[in-house]
């Protein structure tokens, strides 16, 4: 195999982020993953596996080891009956290839994540969601190799344990193993989900049972389009803080400091927010809004910036530095939590 020497990482995220990686290689297939580990065994390396970069914060000192990035290919329809289908699709598949094809076969339960940047092998990492849809909803299993033990093992859905952005994989088993494929279990019979609210609007005064596959992802372009950056023009990692699911003990206290900082007309807004997205557990209050009655839109350290239709996101404009991200992250978290009481996380990963 090919092992490059100070890779520039900043190629690899769609942050344009990242300091050198002391090696580098692409591996295509189980053999090439297995001799990069070897390799890396061998000279007494560190390994960082990576699949698009879409959802990581790497240093500006970059990382000193061996940089692994997945591109194994394949979507293979494994079985079905009549009302569903089940899909193994290879790690280093481009996810919005994966919802096209989707479409493109009337498969039903992805739909919403349309036009998410990043591979499949992410999918499962953080139970990615959005708009209604979650990983979680659709993943069966999945296929890993062990870093250490290089064998193949398989876990469900209920081994891995799902929460909000969260699963096993980024919790206790963190990098312990590197996704081979997921397999996916998706529905034949049209179940169009526009419970969200910007699907909602969008699709308003539509009978929901005639919304197409098709109609949805031209939706989600749309209306991605104007929360997010075009990455094409500025780097991003998407959304980079989590959202709030609050117990009521917690959701009370928010209301409390809320008051006291922003009076009943801010409780009311707070009140209107939490009421247009309804959750089963918990009580779910949007980080936009929090950043945006802190008046924080736009605010920026250096050339990293909140985005201004949708501060969630943090764009690089032009050459920042992940020191003025995580400055800016920083600050951020104090402010909110000076005056909402509610401490804010990230939701990529610091590398």
């Amino acid at each position: 195999m090919d092992f490059q020497t100070n890779y520039p990482l900043s190629e690899l995220t769609t942050f344009r982020i990242g300091g050198p990686a002391s090696f580098y290689a692409h591996v295509a297939n189980l053999n090439e993953l297995k001799e990069a580990l070897d390799f890396a065994q061998q000279k007494n390396l560190s390994v960082l596996v990576l699949g698009g970069g879409s959802n990581v914060l790497i240093s500006d000192q970059g990382f000193v080891g061996l940089v692994i990035q997945i591109n194994f290919k394949g979507i293979e329809k494994v079985s079905e009956d009549k009302d569903s289908v089940m899909l193994k699709v290879a790690a280093g598949e481009i996810w919005d290839d994966v919802v096209a094809f989707a479409e493109k076969n009337n498969f039903w339960g992805i739909e919403n994540l349309s036009h998410v940047p990043g591979k499949t092998g992410a999918v499962p990492v953080q139970n990615v969601g959005c708009y209604g849809q979650e990983a979680s909803d659709v993943v069966e299993k999945i296929e890993v190799l062990g870093l250490n033990s290089q064998k193949v093992k398989e876990f469900t859905k209920t081994e891995l344990d799902f929460n909000y952005r969260t699963s096993k994989l980024n919790q206790e088993w963190k990098n312990k193993y590197v996704i081979l494929s997921v397999y996916f279990r998706l529905s034949k019979i049209p179940s169009p989900n526009l419970t969200y609210v910007d699907l909602k609007k969008y699709f308003a005064g539509r009978d929901k049972a005639m919304v197409s596959l098709n109609e949805i992802r031209t939706a989600l372009k749309q209306i991605r389009a104007n929360k997010f950056p075009d990455l094409t023009q500025m780097g991003t990692v998407g959304s980079f803080f989590k959202n709030f699911i609050l117990t009521e003990e917690q959701y009370n206290t928010l209301v409390y400091c809320t008051k006291q900082n922003f009076g009943q007309e801010g409780v009311d807004r707070l009140i209107q927010v939490v009421n247009k997205f309804p959750q089963k557990n918990g009580i779910k209050v949007p980080t936009a809004f929090l950043l945006d009655i802190c008046g924080l839109k736009g605010k920026a350290v250096g050339e990293a910036k909140l985005w201004e239709k949708q501060p969630v996101v943090i764009v690089n404009t032009g050459n920042a530095k992940a020191a003025d991200v995580l400055e800016l992250f920083k600050q951020v978290q104090a402010e909110i939590l000076a005056k909402t009481g509610m401490r804010v996380t990230a939701e990529p990963e610091f590398i």
